[in-house]
């Protein structure tokens, strides 16, 4: 049980860390275009 608790917060954090990364490179001018032509 303990593990499986373990697995959801990682896979949380993983997920807010991933989303605040996609954040910082949106407000990087041009480097999402690149993502999308890619």
């Amino acid at each position: 049980m303990l593990s499986r608790c373990n697995e959801i917060y990682i896979l949380l954090s993983t997920f807010r860390l991933m989303r605040l990364i996609a954040t910082v490179v949106v407000e990087i001018p041009g480097f999402d275009i690149t993502i999308l032509q890619s």
